[in-house]
């Protein structure tokens, strides 16, 4: 029964940082749109989207829940045991956390945001 008792308190220590991280940082992760049309990283210092592309972000998060900015993006590819940058753009985005499962996003001043659901970390 002690052994069990270590093993709960061990987990909790695990656990409990990664809870607490997730409400500092609401926006850090990964958001999905719906049927499989895109999928956007966020991290504290970066953004990326669907498979390649990945932007600096020039201001961290810091527990925002809302974020209007320029990034500059460039597609990332593995070759030759390396990488290949290509395609360096800079793109207008926002995005706001519309609940803790949803996040509202614009790229580029498109017409109409678009709804990402939290689907990972």
């Amino acid at each position: 029964m002690q052994r069990y008792h270590r093993l709960f308190l061990a987990l909790m220590m695990i656990i409990i940082p990664v809870t607490a991280n997730a409400r500092a940082q609401p926006m850090v992760g990964t958001w999905c749109a719906p049927e499989d049309r895109g999928v956007v990283y966020i991290e504290d210092d970066s953004i990326g989207f669907n498979e390649h592309t990945i932007c600096d972000l020039e201001i961290p998060l810091a527990g925002a829940k809302m974020i209007e900015t320029e990034l500059n993006c460039k597609n990332v590819y593995s070759y030759d045991g390396g990488t290949v940058e290509a395609f360096e753009t800079t793109v207008a985005f926002s995005a706001e956390l519309v609940s803790e499962g949803l996040l509202s996003v614009m790229i580029d001043e498109s017409a109409e945001p678009e709804i990402y659901e939290f689907c990972g970390e």
